[in-house]
């Protein structure tokens, strides 16, 4: 059911090469910009993980 629809949006992109230009354009943005963030986060992300094990650590060496 949902193939032929996919198939006329494929038939449309390929029409419309502006079309297909302006859509990569945004997906390399998105993905360069995404990179950015997660470089960004990934540090943050990581202090906060090794916070997160050492209450799990110390909490499970008191309870023993």
């Amino acid at each position: 059911m949902c193939m032929p629809s996919t198939r006329s949006s494929m038939q449309f992109r390929i029409q419309n090469p502006l079309l297909l230009q302006l859509l990569s354009r945004i997906v390399i943005f998105c993905i360069n910009h995404m990179r950015v963030a997660w470089h960004n986060t990934a540090p943050a992300l990581e202090s906060y993980w090794s916070q997160v094990r050492k209450m799990i650590f110390t909490s499970r060496t008191s309870n023993s």
